[in-house]
């Protein structure tokens, strides 16, 4: 049974290999590749991050859930 979502649940894991990361989603449980984002060091302190620029990369289960992985540029 496939769910409709209004929206999409999203977590966010910090990770320190990103690519490392992305590809055992991707590769191992199957996600599929959404988008990805870079976020300059002003936005990362505004959010409380990191106090460098970071990346973000967003996967998704075939159900709709997502997992946004997060990695701080240092």
């Amino acid at each position: 049974m496939k769910l409709n979502m209004t929206a999409p649940m999203e977590v966010g894991i910090s990770c320190r290999d990103l690519e490392r990361m992305r590809n055992f989603y991707e590769s191992t449980l199957g996600f599929e590749f959404v988008s990805e984002a870079a976020g300059d060091a002003e936005v990362a302190r505004e959010l409380g991050l990191c106090d460098s620029g970071y990346t973000v990369v967003r996967v998704q289960t075939p159900y709709g859930e997502r997992i946004k992985l997060l990695s701080p540029e240092v």
